[in-house]
This record gives C-alpha cells, sequence and structure tokens, in this order.
C-alpha cells in the first residue's frame, strides 16, 4: 500500500507540473497570438501604403513624364538615371523600381531576397525579366536605400 500512495503522490505532484506548464503554454499562445496580429496588421498597412503611393506614382508620372522631348529618360529625384523598361517607357521603369523598394520596405527586420520579389511581382502580375530585381536591388545598396545582409535586402537603418 505504501508503494501506491507514493505512485499516487508522484502523480499528483506530476499533474501540478504538467497544469503549471499548460498555463504558461497558454499564456505564450496568447501572446504569440497578439504578436501575429500585430505583424498582420503591419502588413496590411504596409501593403495599403504600398497600393497608395504606386497610385500617387502613377499620377505623378502621368502629369511629369520622365522621359526628355528627345526620348532619353531624365534624371530621376535620387540622382540615378532611369533605365528603360521592357518595353521601352521608362515611366514603367520607374514604377517597378518602386514597386521593389516598397517591398524591400514592406518585409521590415525579415527582409527579402530577389526569388521572393518575381513571386510577388507574378502575384501582381508585374512582368519583368529575371535578372531585373537583381539589378534594381544592387543599385539601391549603391545609392543606400537598401542594405544587404546574407543574400536578403533591407530597408537602410533597419
Amino acid at each position: 500500500m505504501g508503494n501506491e500512495l507514493i505512485s499516487i503522490e508522484t502523480l499528483e505532484q506530476g499533474l501540478k507540473n504538467a497544469e503549471r506548464e499548460l498555463a504558461r503554454a497558454a499564456t505564450d499562445r496568447m501572446r504569440a497570438t497578439e504578436v501575429e496580429a500585430e505583424w498582420q496588421t503591419e502588413v496590411t498597412s504596409l501593403k495599403n501604403l504600398i497600393q497608395v503611393r504606386k497610385q500617387r506614382m502613377n499620377l505623378k508620372i502621368v502629369k511629369e513624364s520622365p522621359v526628355e522631348e528627345s526620348g532619353e529618360p531624365r534624371e530621376d529625384y535620387s540622382g540615378g538615371t532611369l533605365s528603360m523598361a521592357d518595353n521601352g517607357t521608362a515611366s514603367e521603369a520607374l514604377n517597378k523600381v518602386e514597386w521593389i523598394d516598397g517591398l524591400i520596405a514592406a518585409s521590415g527586420t525579415m527582409g527579402i531576397a530577389p526569388p521572393e520579389i518575381m513571386k510577388a511581382a507574378e502575384k501582381d502580375q508585374i512582368k519583368m525579366h529575371p535578372n531585373y530585381p537583381y539589378v534594381v536591388l544592387r543599385k539601391l545598396v549603391e545609392k543606400e536605400r537598401a542594405v544587404k545582409r546574407r543574400g536578403r535586402y533591407y530597408k537602410k537603418g533597419i
């Protein structure tokens, strides 16, 4: 009978420990859910911001054509020259650069890799050459608008 009491006491102690761990796990889950909700809000907000900026850029491009009368691209606000896009229009190149810059900003501390940019482009039905993200990312790093760490790109200052 003495062994049964020890076994029951041991089991009861194990039960108390298990209940304590369950309570901790439930608390951790609730915290994780809150963090997930905060990040979901951040992602949604950044997607909306990107959409608004895309629309503003489209309006700005229509009002101020980035192509000189000679057909040559003019310099953009950051001092670099706009490149011609796949279909030959500088305005689309500007949109793609700004779109990629927006993706980098939206990626926050997670950063973004060129293949992820291509997947996002496919999702948003934006056509670009597979090497285009690499070229844009290199230029953004050169202009100190982005930084590269371990193959991922982050907005400067993050």
